[in-house]
C-alpha cells in the first residue's frame, strides 16, 4: 500500500520475473527490490518491506488516475482495524452484536502489542486519510480499536487526541461504538488526571446507555463516575458506587470486570486505613484474575497487595509482592500500571536504609508518569512523599537531585536490578531493625494530635487546613512529624498505628469539627 512509507505488512520476494507467465505479485515486488525501489528490513524473525517515499507518491498518483484510491484507501483501514482487532486486542473491544462477550480472552497479549507496535505508522496513516475523507463513523471505529493498545503501551496522551477528534467527527448518535468510546475517553482522562473531563464523559457514557437499556454501559459509566469520586477523594460516594458497579458486573457473569472494581475497592478501603478489608478485597481480585488468565490486572493486584503490607510495615512481604507485580506486568508489556510497584519498591528502599536507591526509583517512576501521562491517586501519594523526605533526609539535597536525575534515565532492565536489591536488603534486614513508635519520641503536640484525628477522619489537607485555619504547608509539615514520631510510612498506616496506640479517641468522644 502506498499509504504509509512506513513498513508493508510481511512478505516474502519471489523468483525472477517470467517473460513467459503474467507477473504476480510476488514477482513484482522481487522486482522492485532488485531495483531498489524497495528494501527489505529484519524484525526478529520476520521480513519486512520498506516503500520509498517517491514510490509511495507515485503509487497514490496512479490510484488517484485509476479512481481506485478511495477503494483502497478503505481496504488499507479494514486491514489495519484487523490487525488491532485481533488478538489480545479483542478483549477490550465493543462488539456490535448484542449478544457477543464484550470481553475475550487471550493469552499473548505482548506479541499482539508488538505486531501493533510496529504497524503504528500504518494505522495512523489509516486515521488520517478516514479523517480527511470526513468518514467519521469508521475513524471512530478505527480509534475504539486502537485505544487499548495505546493504553497498554503508554501512548496515552494519542489516545486521548484521537478520541477527541473521533467523538467529535462522528455523528452523536448514541450507539454501541459511541458508547465505548465515551468509557475509553473517561478511562483516558483519569489516568492523565483531568477528573473534571473524566466525570463528563462518565454522566454522558452512562445517560447514553441507559437510554438503550445498555447494562454493560451502564456499568462502565457508573465505573468511570466512581473512580472520579475515589479521587476527590470522596470515600463514601465512591464506594456506593463502585459496589453498584461490582453487583452489575456479578450479575452480567464478567468475573474480569467483578475483580478489576474489587482492586478500586481495594485501594479505596487502604486510603481510608482499613487495611484488613483492604487486603481482603485485593486477595480475592487477584484469584478471579488469576482463575481467568488475565495477567495484566494480576499485576495490577500484586501490587496493591505490596503496598497494603507496606502500611502493616511488612517490608519484605511488600518489597516480594511489588517484584511480582513488576515481573507479571513486564510479561506482558503492559506500561499502564508500572509506576505503582515501582514507587512502593521505592518506599521499601528507603525504609530498608537505600536511600540513594529510593531517590532513582522515585526518578523512574516521575519518567515514567511523564511518558505515559499518567499520574499517582491520592491515597497513593503518601509512600511517595515519606519516600522522598527519608531519601532526602539521608542523602541531603544535592546527592539526591542527582540519584533522582540518575534515575529517570534508568533503563527497564536497570530498574528491574534496583528492584532485585530491594527485595535483597527486605529480606537481609535484621529483625527489629525497622523504625517503632514507642517512648516520647511517639508522643504528639496538641496540634500534631488535632491534625491526626482529622486524618483519621478522611480529612483532605485543604479540608484540615480550613478547619483549623493554617496553611496547607503547615499541614504538610505536621502530617511529615507526625510520620516521624509514629515511626510508619504513610498517613494511612499513621491512622492505623495512633489506634493500635489508643492516641485517637472513640467515637463519642471524638470533637465536631465545622
Amino acid at each position: 500500500s502506498p499509504f504509509d512509507p512506513s513498513p508493508l505488512p510481511p512478505s516474502a520476494a519471489g523468483a525472477p520475473l517470467s517473460p513467459s507467465s503474467p507477473p504476480s505479485v510476488l514477482d513484482l515486488i522481487s522486482s522492485l527490490v532488485d531495483k531498489s525501489l524497495l528494501r527489505t528490513e529484519e524484525t526478529g524473525d520476520e521480513r519486512r518491506l520498506m516503500m520509498l517515499e517517491t514510490v509511495r507518491e507515485f503509487g497514490l498518483e496512479r490510484l488517484a488516475e485509476s479512481g481506485e484510491l478511495d477503494e483502497i484507501g478503505r481496504r488499507h483501514a479494514a486491514f489495519y482495524r484487523g490487525v488491532v482487532e485481533g488478538g489480545a486486542h479483542r478483549a477490550f473491544l465493543l462488539m456490535l452484536a448484542a449478544d457477543a462477550p464484550v470481553r475475550a480472552r487471550n493469552q499473548d497479549r505482548a506479541a499482539a502489542n508488538r505486531r501493533v507496535e510496529r504497524e503504528l505508522p500504518n494505522l495512523r496513516a489509516a486515521l488520517d486519510r478516514l479523517m480527511e475523507e470526513g468518514r467519521g463513523e469508521e475513524y471512530l471505529e478505527l480509534t475504539v480499536a486502537c485505544v487499548p493498545f495505546w493504553d497498554m503501551c503508554g501512548h496515552r496522551r494519542e489516545a486521548r487526541s484521537r478520541l477527541d477528534h473521533a467523538l467529535a467527527a462522528a455523528d452523536t448518535a448514541p450507539t454501541a461504538v459511541r458508547r465505548h468510546a465515551l468509557y475509553m475517553a473517561g478511562i483516558v482522562a483519569l489516568q492523565s488526571g483531568d477528573l473534571d473531563m473524566a466525570a463528563a464523559f462518565g454522566r454522558e457514557c452512562l445517560a447514553a446507555s441507559r437510554a438503550a437499556d445498555d447494562p454493560y454501559g451502564q456499568a462502565w459509566g457508573l465505573e468511570i463516575l466512581g473512580v472520579v469520586a475515589e479521587n476527590r477523594p470522596c470515600w463514601a460516594e465512591a464506594t456506593a458506587t463502585l459496589e453498584e458497579v461490582l453487583a452489575a458486573w456479578r450479575r452480567l457473569g464478567e468475573p474480569l470486570n467483578a475483580g478489576f472494581i474489587l482492586t478500586i475497592l481495594s485501594g479505596i478501603a487502604y486510603g481510608q486505613g482499613d487495611l484488613d478489608r483492604a487486603e481482603a478485597l485485593a486477595d480475592e481480585a487477584l484469584a478471579l484474575f488469576e482463575a481467568g488468565g488475565d495477567r495484566s490486572w494480576a499485576g495490577l493486584a500484586l501490587g496493591y497487595l505490596g503496598m497494603i503490607a507496606m502500611a502493616r510495615g511488612e517490608t519484605t512481604a511488600a518489597a516480594r509482592r511489588c517484584q511480582a507485580s513488576l515481573t507479571t506486568l513486564g510479561e506482558i508489556d503492559d506500561a499502564r500500571w508500572t509506576y505503582k510497584p515501582l514507587a512502593w519498591l521505592a518506599a521499601a528502599a528507603a525504609r530498608c536504609g537505600l536511600p540513594e536507591t529510593a531517590a532513582r526509583l522515585l526518578g523512574a517512576v516521575d519518567a515514567w508518569l511523564q511518558r505515559t501521562d499518567g499520574h499517582l491517586f491520592p491515597f497513593e501519594r503518601a509512600a511517595y512523599e515519606r519516600a522522598e523526605l527519608d531519601a532526602r533526609a539521608a542523602l541531603g539535597d544535592e546527592a539526591f537531585a542527582a540519584a533522582y536525575e540518575a534515575g529517570r534515565a534508568l533503563t527497564v532492565e536497570e530498574w528491574r536490578a534496583d528492584a532485585d536489591l530491594v527485595v535483597a536488603a527486605a529480606e537481609h534486614a535484621p529483625r527489629g531493625s525497622r523504625r517503632r513508635a514507642g517512648g516520647t519520641s511517639s508522643r504528639l503536640s496538641p496540634r500534631e494530635d488535632e491534625v491526626l484525628r482529622l486524618l483519621a477522619s478522611n480529612k483532605t489537607d485543604r479540608e484540615i487546613a480550613e478547619t483549623l485555619f493554617i496553611s496547607r504547608r503547615t499541614v504538610n509539615a505536621h502530617v511529615a512529624s507526625i510520620l516521624g514520631k509514629l515511626g510508619v510510612h504513610s498517613r494511612q498506616e499513621a491512622v492505623a498505628r495512633a489506634r493500635e496506640l489508643e492516641l485517637l479517641p472513640s467515637a463519642a468522644e471524638r470533637p465536631r469539627y465545622t
